[in-house]
């Protein structure tokens, strides 16, 4: 799970998943964009507590991990696994620029392509349809990234006990995550046939920017 602010999106998946499933098996990477200390001075009702006492042995949590740049944030032993799944839901960068808001979209696809699984792998991106987030171009961007388009199902929050969408910015205007949507990509022939070709191409890209940017 990437980009849970206050971590109770990944409280309520490993509440839903232990109440049907045995429990030693599942294991969830919770992360945040934000560091420990940001997310409690943004979102102080947040999860974090709860999900580590309950689920410790199941949840290993991680802060300042960009969705965009796995390969430069995430921890060194994560950097070689494939994962069941990569889940982001409702991706705002804070600002209402729609074209910066696409950008995240098409580069958080183009890092998480490179982590799931080959064939069986699935990225989960929940974005609302209604403007402007329905003009973010998710679809024409998971194409670019060799990703496929496996269904696009309606969101429903009662699925997720406990579950509360945070905005990105402490104070900002609460979001209706009412008529929204999961879009659920596999990977396409170039990431199954390629894995550990794409993930270091892409890698080597991050890098790149990561460059730039300092």
């Amino acid at each position: 799970v990437v980009g849970d602010g206050d971590f109770s999106f990944s409280h309520a998946l490993m509440k839903n998943c232990s109440a049907s499933k045995d429990t030693r098996r599942i294991r969830i990477m919770a992360t945040s964009y934000d560091s420990l200390r940001e997310v409690g001075k943004k979102y102080a009702d947040n999860c974090l507590e709860k999900l580590k006492s309950n689920y410790g042995k199941n949840v290993r949590v991680l802060h300042s991990v960009n969705a965009t740049s796995l390969s430069q944030t995430l921890p060194e032993d994560l950097k070689k696994i494939y994962f069941d799944a990569v889940v982001f839901h409702y991706p705002h960068t804070g600002q209402q620029r729609t074209h910066l808001n696409r950008n995240l979209v098409r580069d958080f696809l183009s890092s998480a392509g490179p982590y799931i699984k080959p064939n069986t792998g699935e990225i989960h991106i929940t974005l609302k349809q209604e403007a402007p987030y329905k003009f973010w171009n998710v679809k024409e961007f998971a194409e670019q990234a060799g990703l496929e388009l496996r269904e696009s199902l309606p969101f429903q929050e009662k699925k997720w006990p406990g579950y509360v969408h945070r905005t990105t910015l402490f104070g900002a205007k609460q979001v209706d995550a009412s008529k929204s949507l999961t879009h659920i990509f596999t990977p396409g022939q170039s990431l199954a046939h390629n894995p550990k070709q794409a993930r270091d191409s892409q890698a080597a890209l991050e890098r790149e920017e990561l460059g730039e940017k300092q």
